[in-house]
């Protein structure tokens, strides 16, 4: 795995994708106030409008679990939204705050959580094909 520092992407070598993550805690808190949320049982989304480009970010409390069960879920995450990025719409920075019910959920649950999030907030492509 690379990590591309000047463009705070992470890129997976040899599987073509690359997802541009917020990293600064000034524009996660710009977020949180100016964007909407929407939650389910799992996940929390906030989205808000920004420029032509897409930008994700995770936030995982220390009452989820320990480091291993945080990184763990961010890495799903992260997957999940790398897979099916072509499904997305450009022009939000959207951030994912994970509850802690979800350190008890598997893969496919998470991937539940992602798209109903995503669909309530109507940020999937009209005819959206999930993988």
């Amino acid at each position: 795995m690379v990590w591309l520092n000047a463009a705070d992407a992470v890129y997976c070598e040899g599987r073509g994708n690359m997802i541009e993550m917020i990293k600064k805690n000034r524009e996660f808190k710009m977020i949180y106030n100016q964007g909407k949320s929407i939650a389910d049982s799992n996940l929390v989304l906030y989205c808000r409008p920004s420029e032509n480009r897409r930008r994700f970010g995770i936030t995982v409390s220390s009452k989820v679990g320990n480091s291993v069960v945080r990184n763990k879920i961010k890495r799903q995450i992260k997957e999940i939204l790398r897979i099916n990025d072509a499904v997305i719409s450009d022009g939000y920075d959207i951030i994912f705050v994970v509850r802690v019910r979800c350190k008890h959920a598997d893969f496919n649950k998470i991937k539940e959580s992602v798209f109903h999030l995503l669909r309530k907030s109507n940020l999937l492509l009209s005819a959206a094909d999930f993988v």
